[in-house]
C-alpha cells in the first residue's frame, strides 16, 4: 500500500514536470514582491512597537524612582523637624524591675553577637576534635 502511494506521488510529479519549469507571470512576482513587503514592514513596526514599549516602562520607572527619592527626602526633613520639637528624657532603668525572661533574651542575643564578631577558627582537614578531660 505504501508502494501503491509512493508511485502514485511519482507519477504525479513526472507528469506535472513541465509546470514546474514553467516561470510565473509578471504580476503574480507583483504580488508576491508586494505580499514580502507588507511583511518586512509590520516585521519592521513590530520591533519598534517592542521599542518603544520596552523605553516607556523604563521611563514609568525612572519617573516612579524619582518620586520615591524625592518624596523620601520630605519626610527626613519632616523627621527632623518633630525630632525638634519633641523633648526626650532618658531615665535610669534598675534590673531589678526588668521581665527576667526579656533579660534572658538580652544577654543571649549579646552573647551571639560576641560569637559572630569572634567565630571559632577552622583547623586544617588533618586536625580533629577531641574531648579533652577536665582538668582537676
Amino acid at each position: 500500500m505504501r508502494d501503491d502511494n509512493q508511485k502514485e506521488l511519482f507519477n504525479l510529479f513526472r507528469d506535472n514536470q513541465h509546470k514546474l519549469d514553467q516561470k510565473p507571470s509578471n504580476q503574480a512576482w507583483r504580488r508576491l514582491e508586494s505580499r514580502l513587503d507588507a511583511h518586512q514592514n509590520r516585521t519592521r513596526i513590530s520591533f519598534v512597537r517592542h521599542l518603544s514599549m520596552a523605553a516607556a516602562i523604563a521611563a514609568l520607572l525612572a519617573l516612579i524612582f524619582a518620586i520615591s527619592i524625592f518624596l523620601d527626602h520630605g519626610n527626613h526633613h519632616n523627621m527632623a523637624e518633630r525630632e525638634q520639637q519633641l523633648n526626650f528624657v532618658l531615665e535610669e532603668l534598675d534590673q531589678r524591675d526588668a521581665d527576667e525572661g526579656a533579660l534572658k533574651v538580652v544577654e543571649f542575643s549579646r552573647q551571639y553577637q560576641d560569637r559572630m564578631r569572634n567565630p571559632i577558627e577552622e583547623g586544617t582537614e588533618k586536625k580533629k576534635i577531641v574531648l579533652s578531660s577536665p582538668k582537676s
